[in-house]
């Protein structure tokens, strides 16, 4: 949202930029749990700043918003902010809270972020069931093994042909005859959460995302995986994640 950097004094100013630069963190770190979303809801009016997030999972219509800070006397910073549900008991609207401190704020959202993550992990058909274990199949098949993989992303390069490989797997989705299916278009999705993240992602949260989508294509159908991840796919996406990128352009366009 746009600010009149003329209307509002410099120490009030202040207090925007830590709380945008905290929330933008954890978005990051949960970037296939939660979505930023911009638009503001017709029926509120924020003051100064707006920072609204939803679940990625669309089955959910929770929400957690960020909606004002005012300036203390003392020169510190309060905040307003709501979210739904309250908690795991009380489906309900948390009250809009006036004068919270940010560590306070962030306490909430973390704790509002774990609650979607044990709604995410309920296994509630069977579907559902076998697409952890899946996942677990795929993600031990591509674990990766760097001492810094639970910290570090992965270099540049190795982004960037993630990034093409990905693109390349959602573009034959598109193509498949399963392309109309809800399932599909919800992988499509998964597909642009992951290419988006690449940049802030550990190496290990990428590949569980990754072997995540694998997983979802697995569960359309058994043919659906062997025709868009053959043998030589999966060769150079291994290639690609050990490091060895010295022929992977090469390797790349003789693959797709």
């Amino acid at each position: 949202m746009d600010i009149d950097l003329n209307k509002h004094s410099l120490a009030l100013l202040k207090g925007i930029e830590p709380a945008l630069k905290t929330f933008k963190q954890i978005e990051y770190k949960y970037i296939d749990i939660i979505e930023r979303i911009t638009q503001i809801p017709n029926d509120l009016k924020p003051g100064l700043i707006y920072l609204g997030f939803i679940p990625r999972n669309r089955k959910l219509d929770f929400f957690f918003r960020v909606i004002g800070v005012t300036l203390l006397k003392t020169g510190g910073h309060e905040y307003s902010f709501t979210y739904f549900p309250y908690s795991s008991v009380e489906l309900r609207n948390r009250d809009t809270f006036y004068g919270s401190n940010l560590q306070f704020v962030v306490r909430d959202f973390e704790s509002w972020i774990e609650l979607i993550k044990e709604y995410n992990s309920l296994k509630l058909s069977e579907d559902e069931l076998f697409l952890d274990d899946y996942t677990k199949e795929f993600y031990e098949e591509f674990k990766i093994l760097d001492d810094d993989a639970d910290v570090a992303p992965f270099t540049t390069q190795q982004q960037i042909f993630i990034y093409k490989w990905l693109e390349q797997l959602s573009k034959e989705l598109k193509q498949s005859e399963n392309s109309n299916e809800p399932k599909t278009e919800e992988i499509i999705e998964d597909i642009r959460i992951a290419q988006e993240g690449l940049p802030s992602m550990t190496k290990s949260n990428t590949m569980r995302i990754i072997s995540r989508i694998l997983a979802k294509i697995k569960t359309i159908g058994l043919k659906l995986i062997i025709d868009i991840f053959d043998v030589a796919k999966k060769e150079v996406l291994k290639k690609a994640l050990y490091g060895g990128l010295d022929d992977m352009n090469n390797l790349y366009h003789h693959i797709f």
